[in-house]
């Protein structure tokens, strides 16, 4: 981030250093301007306007616009405060329910909580709060140390850093290459469709088996009833084969016949 550099109007060589200013701004933030005290009030007042962004300016538009002759920046920096830093019960409410660890480092979030708690908490309650956000296996490794509480921060990062990096290495090695991965999902569908067209065959074949046994018995059992109807006919009639066959014109007959021959 780059800091701008004002020159003091009556050309005595002196200058401010102020880095841009950027929403929400923590209450310390102006101090930036105001602990350099020799300054004139003009050349402060100038610094922090020169660094507002837009829609900040648009907070304090009504003093930029129609600035006062004097104490131009002592009329400016409250304004700061109380549209932009937090009250105490914002901080409290933050430090209690707002604030998690998202992807920022353990020691930047205890930062922030140092930050809100302003020194109002107890190194142990604030340690509590802060444990409370870091996930179960820092929580496990920390809660065997006997540290202060800015060290087990520092143990936080390093544990925090090592549990990523190995979660990188095993996601890597866990991915198959494109084209394994193809393969490999393409080959249970050609095993499928291999599995299905063989029971398909067995079961064509099976049904083509009974249909032939079913007619092959049909068949066989039409040959009986009719050989059984013949027989019972020839039977019932009492006429020889020959008979019945050539009738006058037979040459043999088998007893017993009653074939009767006509008179011509």
């Amino acid at each position: 981030m780059e800091s701008i550099k004002l020159g003091v109007p009556d050309g005595t060589g002196a200058c401010l250093v102020c880095h841009p200013l950027n929403r929400p701004l923590p209450s310390w933030l102006y101090h930036q301007v105001s602990i350099q005290t020799t300054l004139f009030d003009d050349t402060k007042y100038s610094a922090l306007v020169a660094n507002l962004d837009a829609e900040t300016l648009s907070y304090v538009s009504d003093i930029v616009l129609s600035p006062p002759n004097s104490d131009k920046y002592h009329t400016l920096s409250p304004r700061f405060i109380t549209q932009f830093c937090d009250s105490e019960t914002q901080k409290i409410k933050k430090l209690l329910t707002d604030l998690q660890l998202g992807d920022e480092k353990p020691s930047h979030l205890l930062r922030k909580m140092k930050e809100l708690s302003n020194g109002q908490l107890q190194d142990d309650f604030l340690q509590s709060l802060w444990l409370q956000r870091m996930p179960p296996h820092i929580q496990t490794v920390l809660s065997a140390s006997s540290e202060s509480l800015d060290k087990l921060a520092i143990i936080a990062d390093k544990v925090s850093e090592v549990v990523g990096a190995s979660s990188t290495i095993c996601a890597a090695k866990n991915v198959p290459p494109p084209s394994q991965s193809s393969s490999c999902s393409a080959q249970p569908t050609m095993d499928s469709l291999a599995r299905q067209i063989q029971e398909l065959s067995l079961q064509v074949a099976e049904l083509t088996r009974e249909r032939n046994s079913s007619h092959h018995q049909q068949y066989s059992s039409d040959r009986r009833r009719s050989h059984s109807r013949s027989r019972s006919v020839n039977r019932g009639s009492g006429i020889c084969y020959y008979h019945r066959r050539y009738k006058e014109q037979a040459r043999k007959c088998v007893s017993p016949c009653a074939f009767v021959q006509k008179n011509e």
